[in-house]
């Protein structure tokens, strides 16, 4: 944070949205800090002591008990200090003061309505640094080290019922008054075992009183986790987990209940006499209780007829040799070109790399080796999206991926799951993902072939990609994987368009995410001569012998104009019209026409009533092809020589000259591309791989 603050150059006054960004716009955890700072100044400084392990005066901290209820008298004195902070302001210390005890209290975990601090008027979002997912690795493993899935549950199994009585373990007698705390802690350490095998979540990682729905596990899982803890302690009644919710209280549960089998398994001694508890009894331990859903607030639904102009608000996303879109624009703003070639850690080019282009075809190998490559691609955080590290396993990547930069997303626009539906969006949102190779089931199929296995599981399913993200954040609007191949990712932020417009979405998040991860891919590629030779992507240069593949994930936050506006949002930019078209039946399948592309673009300017001539800046497809740059251009001159005679007005330029083809997330790159330059006041130059353009 405080080097995101030193970087930006900002001013004095910025300081008031930070601090409103922070607290109204992003999630709030259960570890929880607080700062109180005078200025800008001071605030670097004293972050950079933080940073460093000092505790500076002005900083609060806690961890807020998942029980925590709080006192009410507490709760009304924060209440009040919220209410009347505004009129301290005048005296600095005393206001200083005031600020030190509601960061106190928000650190303790009392609920405060932050919007009171800063009067009538909101202060504008500001984009800052969000969520640092952790960085665990998740792949395929060799078949001999995969984890079991559970078992589905058969019929004549899945029947709710509990023993007459659980035998008793013959163990010598020792005291009776063994202190229950010792049996708990044995459960509680052997349901993590238990765990582990069931979902791959490690012991170190697991809070015992995180649910069973936060740490991920489905309905199968917990199947499964019954007939372990029934192979344990004896009959269970299949609603247990659903009762007892998390490992403290169901552990507690077992301690009491089955004594003998809990001792048994840990080595330890209790009295022979040790009773299970009656079938229609609990054990006096409270499981968490389910937490109510926030109701929005009432909010009329604005005429969608209305909603022209779509504003974004938000953007994320991960490009080659970036990791932030920071690092992004400092290399569109360079030229620097990212391809490279393929990294040792994917896979090897021994007996996959043909450089004679001929004889690559012939053998059925690959003529290119070069790419735009994402680091860490098997990466990912499960558990702060409550999913289980077994599930995490079999995710495509690609999957994880989006859902992490839809996250990010939803956090550069300022918002939270909990705040949309507080400011009375409520759920109606949309998400509409792009995708189109689905090569992560390969390595499971290799896996099965290795055990000698004839069939494999393939959980790792394009449609996943959406709608994990609509799961995770609650979302119930349209949710769809859209697969048209390199127009994915535009042609989903034209539906999230269409939706918002319609009435079926009140906001949207839409983008793209696309992976080389089997070279098999690489292989297909040069088959259908679609590879570049020499690993230069020459958009709109002379030369162009095929594209070069590229990775990339990207998403943009969507909202009506008038109601980014109203909302005093942080606006990227305006999309005021949208169009689609087919090719139809051409001289080739793949080959494009530029009566169908004019036909797209002239509708998309008749939408947004911009005349052509007042376009200044295209960032277009750019494939680097002999053949589809020209269509691209002719289709693109027929339109704008209908309305102007004059030339030489409109820049020209395609992002793939510096990152290769993201094919389903190239347009989300093409789009981020154009939302920097207009942030930043300043159109990049095109890098050109050959002599002439």
């Amino acid at each position: 944070m405080a080097k995101a603050l030193q970087a930006k150059g900002l001013r004095e006054e910025d300081l008031l949205p930070i601090s409103y960004t922070l607290l109204k716009g992003r999630h709030h955890f259960s570890q929880r800090c607080a700062i109180v700072v005078k200025d800008l100044e001071d605030a670097v400084h004293q972050l950079q002591r933080i940073a460093a392990g000092e505790k500076p005066s002005g900083l609060f901290e806690g961890k807020v008990p998942r029980d925590f209820k709080g006192q009410k008298t507490i709760q009304e004195y924060a209440d009040g200090l919220l209410a009347k902070c505004r009129e301290d302001q005048a005296e600095r210390d005393k206001y200083r003061e005031t600020l030190g005890a509601l960061a106190d209290f928000y650190c303790q975990g009392y609920e405060l309505e932050w919007d009171l601090l800063f009067g009538q008027s909101k202060p504008r979002k500001v984009r800052s640094p969000g969520y640092p997912f952790a960085r665990e690795h998740y792949w395929v493993k060799p078949s001999e080290e995969t984890y079991e899935m559970p078992e589905p549950l058969r019929m004549e199994e899945a029947r709710w019922y509990v023993p007459d009585e659980v035998q008793p373990v013959e163990l010598p007698e020792v005291s009776r008054n063994m202190e229950l705390g010792a049996l708990t802690a044995a459960a509680v350490e052997h349901l993590k075992k238990l765990l582990k095998e069931v979902a791959g979540i490690p012991g170190g990682r697991l809070e015992d009183d995180a649910s069973f729905e936060e740490l991920g596990l489905d309905s199968l899982m917990i199947a499964s986790l019954n007939k372990k803890v029934e192979i344990w302690v004896g009959g269970l009644d299949a609603t247990l987990f659903y009762k007892y919710n998390n490992v403290k209280a169901l552990a507690a549960y077992l301690a009491e209940a089955y004594k003998d089998a809990v001792a048994a398994q840990a080595g330890l001694q209790v009295p022979a006499s040790a009773e299970r508890l009656p079938a229609g009894k609990t054990a006096s331990v409270s499981a968490r209780p389910a937490q109510s859903a926030i109701r929005p607030a009432a909010r009329a639904v604005p005429d969608a007829r209305a909603r022209t102009d779509i504003a974004i608000i938000g953007v994320a996303g991960r490009y080659p040799k970036a990791e932030t879109l920071d690092q992004f624009w400092r290399n569109l703003l360079e030229g620097k070109d990212c391809i490279e070639e393929i990294p040792p850690g994917r896979w090897k080019l021994e007996g996959f790399f043909e450089p004679n282009r001929t004889e690559a075809v012939k053998k059925g190998l690959s003529y290119s080796k070069w790419g735009g490559f994402l680091d860490r691609i098997e990466y990912f955080d499960p558990l702060f999206f409550n999913i289980s590290p077994l599930e995490a396993m079999y995710m495509d990547p690609q999957e994880r991926l989006f859902l992490e930069i839809a996250w990010s997303c939803m956090e550069d626009a300022g918002y939270t799951r909990e705040s949309l539906q507080r400011d009375g969006y409520g759920n109606q949102i949309g998400v509409f993902a792009g995708a189109t190779f689905n090569n992560y089931q390969l390595f499971m199929a290799e896996a099965a072939i290795r055990a000698g296995k004839p069939a494999y599981m393939a959980p790792s399913q394009t449609f996943s990609i959406a709608n994990r993200v609509s799961y995770i954040m609650n979302f119930t609007g349209p949710s769809l994987t859209v697969d048209t191949a390199c127009s994915s990712s535009l042609y989903a932020v034209h539906l999230a368009c269409e939706s918002i417009r319609n009435g079926q979405s009140r906001m949207a998040i839409a983008g793209g995410v696309n992976l080389s991860l089997h070279p098999s891919k690489y292989i297909t590629l040069s088959q259908g001569q679609f590879s570049a030779s020499d690993g230069r992507r020459r958009a709109f240069s002379e030369g162009g012998t095929g594209y070069v593949p590229a990775e990339a994930v990207g998403a943009v936050f969507l909202k009506p104009l008038q109601e980014a506006v109203k909302d005093n949002d942080f606006i990227y930019g305006v999309i005021k019209g949208t169009a689609v078209s087919h090719a139809g039946r051409t001289n080739g399948y793949t080959v494009p026409s530029p009566v169908s592309q004019s036909l797209a673009i002239e509708t998309a300017l008749q939408q947004s009533g911009i005349h052509p001539r007042t376009v200044s800046c295209i960032e277009a497809h750019g494939t680097g092809t002999s053949l589809g740059d020209p269509i691209e251009i002719k289709g693109l001159t027929d339109v704008f020589g209908k309305y102007t005679e004059e030339t030489g007005y409109c820049s020209i330029s395609s992002v793939k000259s510096n990152i290769g083809h993201a094919e389903a997330a190239a347009g989300i790159a093409q789009l981020t591309k154009v939302l920097l330059q207009l942030k930043h006041r300043t159109l990049v130059k095109n890098v050109m791989h050959g002599d002439r353009a």
